[in-house]
């Protein structure tokens, strides 16, 4: 599980309390389940009608990934890397096809093209459309997220217009003009609460995960065409070091 994620809505939430019960307010002053409704649902109707089911029926797996912690090694990934040029300069590409079993998918696909011989601007070329097909589905789970965070405010607004129109037609009644105006502002509340504390962060949660993940997989692929076209390993990892954070980087061992 990812804490930060955790952590951050544990944290925003209390923030949110605290500021509500400031001064006395009691626990009905901050829940309105017909505001709650209209905006949950009329976030949930628009970004039905703006995507298709197949999209929309992703959106709880999206926000799970939010959950999830996701470790991206890339100095682990080097010294694999290097560890597969090393083993093929002894013995020959052909010996790396044995060295991937269990993988990562994009690097076994990588190595059986290079086991069967693929020119490297073949290699090249499919590992960059898959490449640029994973930032295309990222980049939709990401732009659903935003979406909704985009609308909630907005179903907030309608909420507070239709509250206001409640309200001013009852103007007769004085002594209701507080708690009817208050009533008003609540989905408006709870619609950029849902929006800046939840879906607009997830969703760029989503794109920072996915971000490391096409770095990781383009630092695979230099690597493996630089296996491909015979490089020293102390030259290969020299330059995929350019690809980690200098706390990342790792002394070469004694060895290698």
């Amino acid at each position: 599980m990812d804490y930060s994620t955790v952590l951050g809505l544990v944290v925003g939430a209390a923030c949110l309390a605290a500021g509500a019960f400031w001064g006395g307010n009691a626990p009905s002053g901050i829940w309105d389940a017909p505001a709650a409704l209209l905006v949950l649902g009329g976030t949930l109707a628009a970004t039905m009608v703006a995507y298709p089911f197949s999209v929309i029926k992703t959106i709880p797996r999206l926000v799970a990934l939010a959950f999830r912690r996701q470790t991206f090694e890339l100095g682990h990934d080097v010294e694999q890397l290097v560890a597969l040029s090393d083993a093929a300069r002894r013995g020959g590409l052909l010996s790396l096809e044995s060295s991937v079993t269990g993988s990562d998918p994009f690097l076994r696909k990588g190595v059986m093209l290079i086991v069967d011989g693929s020119d490297p601007r073949m290699v090249r070329a499919v590992m960059e459309t898959e490449l640029h097909a994973l930032a295309l589905r990222h980049q939709v789970g990401a732009e659903v997220l935003r979406t909704m965070g985009g609308l909630a405010p907005a179903f907030g607004l309608v909420g507070t217009v239709m509250g206001l129109m409640r309200l001013l037609s009852g103007l007769d009644r004085l002594e209701a003009l507080g708690p009817a105006m208050a009533s008003a502002l609540m989905s408006t509340l709870y619609g950029c609460v849902l929006a800046y504390l939840v879906l607009l962060p997830m969703a760029k949660k989503l794109r920072h995960i996915s971000g490391m993940e096409y770095r990781r997989k383009e630092l695979v692929l230099e690597g493996l065409l630089a296996i491909q076209d015979g490089e020293n390993p102390r030259l290969i990892r020299d330059r995929l070091n350019a690809f980690l954070a200098r706390s990342q980087v790792k002394a070469p061992s004694a060895g290698g």
